[in-house]
């Protein structure tokens, strides 16, 4: 099982605790404007 979770760490624990084999996946549009923040703009 894989489960979408934000970086709240009492919850990472909690699901950690109640599905201890499942993965956990980054949201794709935080990732990404994470990653546009820092890559210079294209000239």
């Amino acid at each position: 099982m894989a489960m979408m979770i934000y970086c709240d760490p009492g919850m990472i624990k909690a699901v950690a605790a109640v599905f201890p084999k499942s993965l956990r996946l980054r949201c794709w549009v935080h990732r990404m404007t994470n990653l546009s923040q820092k890559v210079p703009p294209m000239a």
